[in-house]
């Protein structure tokens, strides 16, 4: 038990710089203020401190160097631990949480391990570890689980801007993180700093197949016509080559008509129907 020193009215910087260094810890109080006070070491310094009650455990908590706060100063953040002890939150509790958490890099290894290596196709499990590492991690990385907000989250997809759909694949990635560092406890439940987040709108990305995939699925067709693959028929190569040749941005309807068949079962006709704003017969050499 560290000696106190005899109460000596509202504690001001007079008393503060007056305090004489001992051979032992002590403190001051503040009559003004219960549990708020100074604690002076032998080193000589000297740290405000606010001391209260959780049921029926005595917790005390640093509020910093008188160096470096004033004395008012002091009291606010006292005044504000005071008033969330009684509301029943424990300040010094919180203070020993936020030193025991991980970083976001910490969190981003265990992501990887847990779920990104588990439960996601290879394919997406690389493009998730690459926005960690060239975008999420250089500017979260540092950062402790607890401490991220929902600023930090907006800043980071407001700098992308310019490729929002990698901004938006960012949020989607950050979103899941910190899903499952709240049911790991490292966060409170519902504290998800991506929430309110809105994507920026993406324009639709048309993607054609190449010459090694086109020639695959003449392959294809060749094999199952050949083979007598159940269910094939001609004229579904025939569709399939229709869609193949030609390409639209408008395509209202495509039926097959095949009802008319000759003695083989062979297609006699088909007939396609199409509404094409403008249609561009690829080059055959691609085909």
């Amino acid at each position: 038990m560290l000696p106190l020193e005899p109460s000596m009215g509202k504690l001001t910087k007079r008393q503060v710089d007056a305090a004489e260094i001992r051979d032992a810890d002590y403190f001051i109080w503040d009559d003004d203020l219960a549990g708020f006070g100074l604690r002076v070491l032998p080193s000589g310094r000297k740290g405000y401190i606010v001391q209260y009650r959780v049921g029926r455990r005595s917790r005390r908590i640093s509020l910093g160097s008188s160096t470096v706060l004033t004395c008012e100063q002091a009291r606010t953040r006292a005044v504000a631990a005071l008033a969330a002890a009684r509301a029943g939150d424990d300040p010094a509790a919180k203070r020993d949480a936020d030193r025991r958490a991980i970083t976001v890099k910490e969190l981003a290894d265990r992501f990887d391990k847990e779920h990104v290596a588990v439960r996601v196709k290879e394919s997406t499990a690389k493009g998730y570890r690459r926005l960690l590492e060239r975008t999420i991690l250089p500017a979260l990385g540092r950062l402790r689980v607890t401490e991220v907000t929902r600023a930090d989250i907006a800043k980071l997809h407001h700098d992308q801007r310019h490729i929002p759909y990698e901004a938006n694949r960012c949020l989607e990635v950050m979103s899941k993180m910190f899903s499952l560092a709240e049911m790991w406890g490292l966060r409170p439940d519902g504290s998800n700093p991506r929430k309110h987040i809105k994507k920026y709108a993406e324009e639709k990305r048309e993607r054609f197949l190449s010459p090694a995939e086109l020639k695959r699925v003449g392959e294809v067709l060749r094999e199952m016509e050949t083979e007598g693959i159940e269910l094939f028929r001609p004229y579904v190569a025939t569709a399939t080559t229709s869609m193949l040749l030609y390409r639209s941005e408008r395509v209202t309807s495509l039926a097959l008509d095949s009802s008319i068949e000759d003695s083989n079962g062979r297609a006699a006709c088909h007939r396609c129907i199409t509404k094409q704003a403008r249609g561009t017969r690829w080059n055959s050499a691609t085909t």
